[in-house]
């Protein structure tokens, strides 16, 4: 019996560490796929509402520039504010 049990205890430990091993690979990726479901779901309204009016592509195309103008405008507006205190 008890070799019976020191025969079972590599087929429990080898997937363990196997799963450890790969939660430690997954660590490094869990916070930009929180980032990922938070932005999807803040932009998921200004995407659903062209996309029930018109084709499903034109939407997309509609909301990255959305997103590109929400993104690249205050950093140009703070990138001209920064121009402007550095050549002070």
């Amino acid at each position: 019996m008890g070799e019976a049990r020191a025969q079972n205890i590599p087929f429990f430990i080898f997937p363990a560490l196997i799963t450890a091993g790969f939660g430690l690979i997954l660590l490094y990726f869990f916070f930009p796929i929180f980032w990922e479901a938070v932005i999807a779901s803040l932009f998921n309204p200004l995407y659903d509402r062209p996309a029930q009016s018109c084709n499903t592509g034109l939407a997309a195309g509609i909301l990255i520039v959305i997103i590109t103008l929400i993104v690249f405008l205050p950093l140009t507006f703070l990138g001209g504010l920064l121009v402007r205190f550095l050549s002070d």
